[in-house]
């Protein structure tokens, strides 16, 4: 089944909603997509990878001249990274159930809204994305989210490889892989990430129209890091040793980031980011140490520390919350009201949910830009905050 064609499938009545994430299970995926040729990648004659302390499994796709391998770290029920020790051959066989159902995403399109946030609506995906085979990529308006809901834009990798594939069907990525010194045994094995300068990082190879892009990302987290306010943890922080969660998330963000060099869709989005990293970095270093303040006191906040921001979902890969403000909601513009409505129907609900329902408002053209609470929503956009509560009673009715 080609791309296009995949894409195009509704998968929102097979998918189902676990502890907050919408899933579609691999035998579906398979079964939409017409059950494509897959293969389980062996590493060393065993089904899964080691790395940094956890484990990864593969699945390779063909995809035109090429064969497409799917990368998917093995996960806990949590999300958390498994101890190498501690895994199993269910985990084993779990993670490459999953990791199937994301190929199938990625070659095939099937399911791919999912990743993107739209729970398999793959239509609603289709018309957000607004890209045709014979789009100009340089010139789409890229699809875009919000970090954590403080402002700072990213585009999913969803989104970049959906624009990527419909214009051109014979795109292809890659991991590249790097030879490794084992310090204690001398082994020497292949990684799909590099040591650099006391951390890692990973590097990502496209292919468009032609063309052929490597690009390079840190192995990136949350880390606790100095600041004016004392010590915080924050996230996009290199990682002296990362897990393979964050290996993922890092792999995902460098294909988005190939794929804005390689195409020039969301180019814009990377350059806007690139100013704000140097205007912190110019701030930062012209501040002065806080003095103690007298007495033992903890000393005058004087400056505000950098945002916390979170990595979306992309789907079965999970990401940790970020904490967001809460916006004040006054009885003057009438939607004390409203706010407790919607506080009934979303305070049950997990936090990754929640995030969903915020994140599935701007997807829908309800609103420019995520809101960062549903205060926020109903201070700022009254109108979309009562949209959202007609089709969150709605879908509790049903």
């Amino acid at each position: 089944m080609k791309f296009i064609e995949g894409i195009k499938i509704n998968a929102y009545n097979f998918t189902e909603n676990i502890n907050g994430a919408t899933y579609l299970s691999w035998a579906a995926a398979l079964a939409l997509a017409g059950r494509p040729q897959q293969e389980v990648v062996l590493f060393g004659g065993r089904p899964f990878l080691p790395l940094f302390g956890g484990a990864l499994v593969a699945v390779d796709s063909p995809s035109g001249e090429n064969r497409q391998r799917t990368w998917l770290p093995i996960l806990g029920g949590n999300n958390a990274p498994i101890p190498l020790s501690a895994i199993s051959p269910r985990d084993v066989n779990d993670a490459i159930m999953r990791c199937r159902a994301k190929a199938v995403a990625m070659v095939n399109g099937v399911g791919l809204s999912i990743y993107a946030g739209f729970d398999g609506d793959a239509l609603g995906f289709i018309k957000a994305l607004g890209v045709k085979p014979d789009s100009d990529l340089t010139q789409a308006n890229p699809l875009t989210e919000e970090k954590g809901g403080g402002g700072a834009k990213y585009v999913p990798w969803a989104a970049a490889l959906a624009a990527a594939r419909i214009t051109d069907q014979n795109f292809f990525w890659e991991v590249l892989e790097f030879d490794a010194i084992n310090p204690e045994t001398g082994e020497v094995s292949r990684l799909p990430a590099c040591r650099v300068a006391g951390g890692w990082m990973v590097s990502v190879r496209v292919f468009y129209k032609g063309r052929e892009h490597v690009e390079w990302l840190p192995v990136m987290g949350v880390a606790e890091v100095r600041t004016r306010n004392g010590v915080r943890k924050l996230d996009h922080q290199p990682l002296a040793e990362p897990t393979v969660f964050e290996w993922n998330r890092s792999v995902m963000r460098c294909l988005a980031k190939a794929i804005a060099v390689a195409t020039g869709y969301g180019l814009g989005v990377y350059a806007g980011e690139d100013l704000a990293a140097i205007k912190a970095a110019q701030e930062a270093s012209q501040r002065k140490p806080v003095k103690p303040a007298a007495d033992g006191a903890a000393p005058a906040e004087t400056a505000q520390a950098p945002a916390e921001a979170a990595q979306q979902a992309d789907g079965s890969d999970a990401a940790p919350e970020a904490e967001t403000g809460t916006d004040a909601v006054t009885s003057e513009n009438g939607s004390t009201e409203l706010l407790a409505a919607l506080r009934k129907e979303m305070g049950a609900m997990p936090p990754q949910t929640r995030e969903r329902v915020l994140r599935g408002v701007l997807m829908r053209g309800w609103v420019s830009t995520q809101p960062a609470s549903i205060e926020a929503l109903v201070t700022n956009h009254p109108d979309a905050a009562r949209k959202l509560l007609d089709a969150l009673r709605a879908k509790r009715a049903n």
